[in-house]
């Protein structure tokens, strides 16, 4: 699991550091809430499934 963790940060960080000079950090921080919302939701609606 670790080296998941570890495999995934790296792909993170290469994706990140161009986005971040690319968007403005408070889009950046508004894009990540609603996708995280987003995700959340999709997943409470995924658990009554199971």
């Amino acid at each position: 699991m670790r080296a998941h963790i570890g495999t995934m940060s790296k792909i993170e960080t290469a994706i990140a550091v161009p986005v971040r000079q690319i968007v403005h950090p408070a889009q950046l921080a508004i894009g990540s809430f609603i996708a995280l919302s987003g995700l959340a939701l999709l997943i409470i609606r995924l658990i009554p499934a199971l």
